[in-house]
């Protein structure tokens, strides 16, 4: 098993059950954790890992790595697959991207996904569409256009 530290700077520590393969684990609060594992599997946890529940993902490969920078909105990679999966409401769902070849790491620079090859950072760029009337535009005078 895993070992998690308190809220008092590790001095106290307590066994955490984990789901089979484990290959990562990102934990978003105290409680709340995700893990990713060997044949697309992700497991939730709401309950500082005393128990966890697997989400459906649209990937059969092993998932490398996982990284939420929210309560709803993550990231996995299959490193094998080059393929990353992503999820905006909390693992409930995923969409699968293509990633570039060769990913080593994976981060968050607070603003957007980073993947590390051996020879570059590249970055994901994000392609929400905003909710809303789309913004007028103005040729400079004023004018919309």
């Amino acid at each position: 098993g895993a070992y998690v530290g308190s809220r008092l700077a590790g001095s106290e520590w307590q066994e955490m059950t984990l789901p089979s393969s484990v290959q990562d684990l990102c934990f978003i609060s105290d409680t709340r954790g995700f893990a990713a594992c060997t044949s697309g599997r992700i497991f939730k946890t709401t309950n500082a890992g005393r128990s966890w529940t697997e989400t459906a993902t649209p990937v059969l490969y092993d998932l490398s790595d996982v990284l939420f920078h929210s309560r709803n909105d993550g990231i996995a990679l299959s490193r094998d697959d080059e393929t990353a999966i992503l999820t905006e409401d909390g693992g409930a769902t995923w969409q699968v991207e293509r990633i570039p070849d060769d990913v080593t790491d994976l981060l968050w620079d607070g603003t957007r996904y980073l993947v590390v090859t051996p020879t570059a950072l590249k970055a994901r760029m994000e392609l929400r569409v905003p909710s809303g009337p789309p913004p007028s535009l103005s040729n400079g005078s004023g004018t919309a256009v």
